[in-house]
């Protein structure tokens, strides 16, 4: 038996360690695409869409494909939507996507052309799961895939203020307890987000003809659900040392006008689970930690395929008591809004 001489050992042994230690990622290594899929399914919607295109980092770096579309969608996909039996998961439908061209860009580093999303008109059923998928041409396995639940949207309702009465249901928003907003959760919802429309007339002193119509939209807080079951109401508060002095921040100066209040819109959003996860971790850091976790449902790709759903309450009133705290308080005086008396238009002086 031939002996390997010790400095040929040594040297293969030290070849091998730096091999099995380099964790080295070369991000310009040769061209890898990624699918990118984004759809938000919403029950009370009837046309419903899919984004899906593809990412790369190659040779040419982020710059390499940004004016080419070629290099950003694929061309000639088929994109299907299955509705699935929630308990067995058995294909109940399938629903063929078309592609249409849902946004045309402004000019930029990227490409203006617009992007590709796949599209398909029909109703959703809440009480089944939907899976979409898309292939390349003339291939049966799967490019990209992903399955959500719907909301259950007929069971998000309003509870507080009353679901019913238009104008005539008047909003607390100067009561020391606040205004109380309630809903009940919707089966498969966790994340809650919502504003309240303030709408308001403006107008020159003495030139009633120039009236303008504006409105401010005034966040409400985010919540998380406590149960993906439905059925358990829950809700956030209007306070009165909250939303005046945000008014008086918000709206632009009132010099030689006048404003009079009209009514109140409150929109409702709610998120399914997936995507309440995927909203969390890719908003921005508050801490010293800023590498986040990545999250998506997307099998073979990245991105997010969830549900959604909303409710609108239109053409809300304020109390007798709001409507002075907006016109006479402190905090909103320099705002010139204005009610009208038998006599004359009061406004603070």
């Amino acid at each position: 038996m031939q002996r390997i001489p010790s400095a040929v050992t040594a040297l293969v042994l030290t070849l091998l360690g730096l091999s099995s230690c380099d964790n080295t990622l070369n991000v310009n290594a040769p061209w890898v695409e990624t699918p990118v899929l984004y759809g938000i399914l919403d029950p009370k919607q009837d046309t419903h869409y899919v984004r899906i295109g593809r990412a790369y980092l190659g040779q040419e770096g982020a710059e390499g494909g940004m004016q080419s579309p070629d290099s950003l969608y694929y061309p000639n996909l088929t994109v299907v939507l299955e509705e699935l039996n929630a308990t067995t998961g058995a294909v109940k439908a399938t629903h063929s996507l078309s592609e249409a061209t849902y946004v045309t860009l402004n000019p930029g580093d990227f490409t203006p052309l617009g992007y590709k999303v796949y599209q398909w008109i029909g109703s959703l059923n809440e009480n089944s799961l939907y899976r979409v998928k898309a292939f390349k041409p003339g291939v049966t396995t799967a490019l990209v895939s992903a399955t959500t639940p719907l909301i259950y949207s007929s069971k998000f309702i309003l509870r507080e203020p009353s679901p019913i009465g238009g104008a005539n249901i008047r909003m607390a928003l100067a009561s020391r307890s606040g205004q109380k907003v309630r809903w009940d959760q919707p089966k498969n919802g966790r994340l809650y987000q919502g504003f309240m429309r303030f709408h308001y007339m403006e107008m020159p002193v003495g030139k009633q003809s120039d009236s303008t119509l504006h409105f401010v939209d005034y966040p409400l807080s985010t919540i998380t659900g406590s149960t993906m079951n439905g059925g358990t109401d829950i809700g956030t508060t209007i306070g009165f040392t909250d939303f005046y002095p945000w008014l008086a921040a918000t709206l632009p100066s009132a010099e030689g006008k006048l404003r009079w209040f009209r009514t109140i819109d409150l929109y409702i959003n709610v998120a399914s689970d997936d995507l309440a996860t995927y909203i969390s971790v890719t908003q921005p850091s508050n801490t010293i930690v800023q590498d986040k976790p990545f999250f998506t449902n997307v099998s073979g790709g990245a991105g997010i395929f969830g549900s959604r759903s909303h409710f609108w309450r239109k053409n809300l009133n304020i109390s007798a008591n709001s409507l002075d705290s907006l016109v006479f308080s402190r905090k909103t005086c320099t705002l010139r809004f204005a009610k009208a008396s038998v006599l004359d238009t009061l406004t603070c002086n």
